[in-house]
């Protein structure tokens, strides 16, 4: 999806016959690296003109290690495709928001279980 879409989304991950991601599927070569660290990933181009390029990511301690606005950023960005869209995640971002003065867990449990 990266190479043909330039993003990806928990929807494409579905589209199994796409001929254009069931063609790029064919052509890509997934290894194990051992050297790389958990969540690292290396990625090896050979374009048809005959360049060869390359890049590599190595996650630090900052790459996840989001702060609650930084996961509320996150959360904005896969709210199309969450069931129940920005209204959803709204209500359960403030109800989290003010988890501590909950009398109990049950407000929490009615946003989860809320219809969409």
């Amino acid at each position: 999806m990266g190479l043909s879409d330039r993003t990806a989304t928990m929807a494409g991950l579905r589209r199994f016959e796409d001929p254009t991601l069931m063609d790029l599927v064919r052509r890509i070569d997934v290894l194990d690296e051992e050297r790389l660290p958990v969540l690292a990933s290396r990625l090896e181009l050979e374009t048809v003109d005959g360049r060869q390029l390359e890049a590599e990511f190595v996650p630090d301690d900052s790459t996840y290690g989001w702060d609650w606005d930084g996961v509320l950023r996150n959360a904005h960005q896969l709210a199309a495709e969450m069931q129940g869209g920005e209204r959803a995640l709204t209500r359960l971002s403030e109800c989290l928001r003010g988890f501590d003065g909950l009398p109990s867990v049950a407000p929490l449990m009615e946003t989860l279980s809320a219809p969409q």
